[in-house]
């Protein structure tokens, strides 16, 4: 979810769990600073390829978020001196869990049980920033300052959000059911689905087809699936295959499961080989075979086919770096 999304639902789950008034000293900002806690992995970002590889593990396993509250409830006694330590390591780690439970609501991969296991938890229930959940954590906050009775007002708004969820539940499994599966699709491909941001009703269900991958857009009607984006899967070409090697790209390969390539000619001969995945892209004005993707991962190839530059590109962001030896 998004960071606002997660610092409410943290400091929630503090008043929920705690049942003094008012909180002991540094409580709410510990179980806040947990709550955002796991995102600690964002100072990856300048190495995307790294950064999504390193999010599905790491800060976002059961373990890590361990670790991360831990750090927290560490980091806010430093600063407010005599609070108890463990009040506030059980108002931090509660905050990085609710990190976790609330990335797999919204669509999330992660590897809770690594390093032990690489078993995926996903749940996609909302998208990311999503704004029903964000009003329901907003009106019980701005609750919580207004009233009295925080226990009991978090409680309830605590209820709200899982009554919420399970409805979408309930919606998501309609959808599905509803949804007859694509004859063309690959006998071994893995759907990946993802729900539609700011409706109720509505997810997309990405996949592969025989000669194709592609996105459709269903609902809990039970209304025909609508392609939203397809992109022809073509043979691998020498380059495409030598691309494979790249650090970006083994990084990106690593841990998406729709991916494909495309080969762009620039100057002075050479060509740059770019991979991404088609939950990421969406059709230009051109029609549904010509897409656009947010994110790009790949390297650029001199003629005689050696790599002279990785890139990694997100939106209109690009960062060349030199290829690994």
């Amino acid at each position: 979810m998004d960071p606002v999304s997660h610092a409410l639902l943290g400091r929630t789950i503090a008043a929920a769990a705690f049942g003094e008034r008012p909180l002991p000293r540094g409580m709410k900002a510990a179980a806040v600073l947990g709550a955002l806690s796991p995102d600690v992995d964002s100072v990856l970002m300048t190495r995307w390829d790294v950064y999504l590889r390193a999010h599905e593990i790491g800060t976002h396993s059961l373990a890590g978020a361990v670790m991360t509250g831990l750090a927290s409830a560490a980091l806010v006694r430093a600063v407010l001196g005599k609070s108890s330590y463990r009040g506030l390591a059980v108002a931090a780690v509660l905050g990085a869990g609710s990190h976790l439970l609330a990335d797999i609501a919204a669509g999330g991969r992660l590897r809770l049980l690594w390093p032990a296991s690489s078993i995926v938890a996903s749940f996609p229930l909302v998208a990311m920033g999503d704004p029903w959940t964000l009003s329901i954590l907003f009106v019980g906050a701005l609750a919580l300052w207004r009233r009295q009775d925080h226990v009991q007002t978090a409680r309830v708004t605590l209820l709200m959000v899982v009554v919420f969820l399970l409805a979408k539940a309930v919606l998501l499994a309609a959808a599905l059911a509803r949804t007859p599966p694509d004859a063309a699709r690959g006998p071994e491909t893995m759907a990946v689905v993802d729900a539609r941001w700011g409706s109720l009703t509505e997810w997309s269900v990405c996949d592969r087809t025989v000669d194709a991958l592609q996105c459709r857009g269903i609902d809990a009607g039970g209304h025909t699936p609508v392609l939203l984006v397809s992109q022809p899967v073509h043979p691998e070409s020498p380059l495409v295959r030598s691309s494979r090697s790249l650090a970006t790209v083994r990084n990106f390969l690593a841990v998406h499961h729709l991916p494909f390539a495309v080969e762009r000619p620039s100057s002075h001969g050479q060509v740059t080989v770019l991979w991404s995945d088609i939950r990421f892209c969406w059709p230009t004005h051109a029609g549904l075979d010509s897409i656009e993707c947010f994110l790009w991962f790949g390297g650029v190839f001199g003629p005689d086919g050696r790599a002279v530059a990785e890139e990694v590109r997100v939106g209109s962001w690009t960062r060349t770096l030199p290829p690994e030896r």
